[in-house]
């Protein structure tokens, strides 16, 4: 979810030279700078303003009185940066000084409550089960692994899953790997304790699913996978709350203030998504 800020103002027309509206968006924390607005944003704007409308490909001012483009880059850098905004200590007083009109806020890529709800039980992994002949004590064990739900990719529990999995499953913890020389989230041996290798366990469960025909259901009732309950995108809050996103469980960043558009946003102490992955989340069919 982005929120923007809306202003707008009055210029003469170049064709008709009779005074015509022209609105502009920008981003809340960074609002000298008026940004390039997409087809979301312009859709919402364009419900709101009837001289802002998509006619040639993209959103844009136009006259109401004859119908001319007002050509968006003159309005966003010579009418709004140049001419105003130069001249002003913060957009505030452009607005307390009646140069521009406070046309209030507008939010895209909002998520309403059933989506909220639904999201909540979107799965983040499938979380599955194999056996594997412990290398030290040579005794099965059981072992556990991710699979990726939306590309099926078989894949290490990240560190949000890892942090769900631990509760669940006494043999999947953290502990000093020899090899990368620092603690990973692995499985152990129900036996003697050993670490069991994540790509080796990763290798099983591609072999199991090589031998179903890439199907976990197929290798479920082969008996050489078990499937467990899913991570859902509700049990990683606690992850989430320190400033990662509810599905890949990476650190979200907030958008550099030095790429056109830049700027954090209103909405980013309440972001839990980064955008791609809610994407993914809304267009999946879970």
């Amino acid at each position: 979810m982005q929120t923007y800020n809306l202003y707008s103002w009055h210029r003469p027309c170049w064709r008709c030279s009779r005074p015509t509206p022209r609105v502009i968006a920008t981003n809340p924390d960074y609002e000298f700078n008026a940004i390039e607005v997409d087809d979301d944003l312009g859709k919402a704007m364009g419900k709101r303003f009837d001289y802002f409308s998509k006619k040639r490909g993209q959103w844009e001012n136009w006259c109401v009185h004859c119908d001319a483009l007002q050509g968006d880059f003159y309005v966003q850098t010579e009418e709004w940066l140049v001419e105003v905004g130069s001249q002003a200590e913060s957009v505030q007083s452009m607005v307390d000084s009646g140069q521009v009109l406070d046309e209030g806020t507008v939010t895209v890529g909002q998520v309403d409550a059933y989506e909220r709800i639904k999201f909540a039980d979107h799965p983040v992994d499938i979380v599955v089960e194999a056996n594997r002949t412990c290398f030290k004590c040579e005794k099965v064990t059981p072992v556990i692994f991710t699979v990726d739900p939306y590309s099926e990719e078989v894949r290490e529990p990240h560190e949000a899953s890892s942090l769900v999995l631990s509760k669940r499953f006494p043999f999947w913890k953290k502990s000093m790997n020899k090899t990368q020389k620092k603690e990973v989230w692995s499985n152990h041996c129900s036996h003697c304790g050993m670490i069991q290798g994540n790509g080796f366990v990763k290798a099983v469960v591609e072999e199991a699913l090589d031998s179903a025909a890439n199907n976990l259901y197929i290798a479920r009732d082969q008996g050489s996978l078990r499937l467990h309950d899913s991570v859902h995108v509700k049990h990683v809050d606690p992850h989430v709350e320190q400033g990662y996103c509810g599905l890949c469980a990476k650190k979200l960043q907030p958008i550099k203030n030095q790429r056109r558009n830049g700027g954090m946003g209103s909405d980013w102490k309440s972001r839990r998504l980064h955008i791609t992955c809610w994407r993914k989340l809304n267009e999946s069919g879970f």
